[in-house]
């Protein structure tokens, strides 16, 4: 079994990168609500830029990643299309010399772009689309590309949308995360708005099936000691595009519950996550050890006065 934590027991199994604005402050290029061809491959280029400016600036930072410049060449049949993005647009048909809009309102960029420009920004995502059908890129696909597995699971653990779903193998790890938000850890306005919490698994004997409609995807845990601490692993959909391409929405994995492919959940009272917690942490399953940094050492001692400064 695999099982997963969710601090809200009626959410949805959606990945990240499918909520509503999940790229938007990770890519320079979120897709934007148009045609369903056109918006899954300015998705598909945004997930992929997402994980390359991460990988990138982690590399800038002196932390070790998986990033290797000799492979990125498997994600550039994405990128390249789009190279002219969202920075340059000012190449793109458009002269602000002749725009009357942009000699009214003054410099060509920040807050001084036009209606006009914007109209000419839509019409170069247009293009950008129209080039990667143009290059023969196959939606259909399986994607990320196994090259860049690796990286998509560091980019998810750390925080960056991805088309990854976490998991663990340890139902103590994945009720440790059903309950925090619903806890007393959890700030003002943030915490679950549902009634109970939940931790969801599965069998992954259903998953090497050749029927099964996800995959389950592994990295190795010695390049991220949160994915080593959580025993984490990911599924991904198989033909998830596909999907996208039919109903013009991103599916959730309940979309694909059948007798053969079962998804069962545990329920507890969001009022006993603290509870929960406590148990837990007798189990040495707490925020520092699943997720080890020294910022998280440092808090060590408050998250157990905080867990406990009740029960006195």
């Amino acid at each position: 079994m695999i099982f997963r934590g969710q601090s809200d027991s009626t959410w949805k199994l959606i990945p990240s990168a499918f909520r509503s604005g999940g790229l938007i402050n990770f890519a320079p290029q979120p897709p934007t609500t148009e045609a369903a061809r056109l918006y899954l491959r300015l998705h598909l280029h945004a997930e992929v830029r997402a994980i390359t400016i991460f990988l990138k600036a982690a590399d800038g930072l002196g932390f070790h990643t998986p990033l290797d410049y000799t492979r990125m060449k498997d994600g550039y049949n994405i990128i390249n299309p789009a190279s002219k993005s969202d920075e340059g647009y000012d190449g793109l048909d458009h002269n602000p010399g002749h725009c009357a809009d942009c000699k009214a309102a003054g410099p060509h960029s920040g807050p001084y772009r036009s209606r006009n420009y914007r109209r000419v920004r839509y019409a170069g995502r247009r293009r950008l689309a129209g080039t990667m059908i143009e290059a023969g890129y196959d939606c259909h696909q399986p994607f990320p590309p196994e090259s860049l597995q690796r990286a998509t699971g560091l980019a998810q653990h750390h925080g960056v949308p991805t088309r990854f779903l976490d998991w663990s193998e340890s139902p103590f790890v994945a009720s440790y995360f059903a309950a925090y938000n619903a806890s007393s850890f959890a700030g003002v306005g943030s915490g679950t708005q549902g009634q109970e919490i939940a931790v969801i698994f599965l069998s992954t004997y259903s998953l090497f099936q050749d029927t099964s409609p996800v995959l389950l995807v592994e990295a190795p845990r010695h390049e991220n000691s949160y994915l080593l601490q959580q025993k984490g692993v990911f599924t991904n959909f198989k033909k998830c595009n596909d999907f996208f391409l039919e109903h013009e929405r991103w599916p959730s994995l309940e979309d694909y519950s059948s007798n053969q492919f079962q998804l069962h959940r545990a329920r507890l009272p969001a009022t006993e996550a603290d509870n929960l917690l406590r148990e837990l942490f007798d189990l040495d399953i707490t925020r520092h050890s699943l997720m080890p940094s020294l910022s998280n050492a440092a808090t060590a001692y408050q998250y157990a006065k905080t867990l406990y400064e009740k029960t006195r």
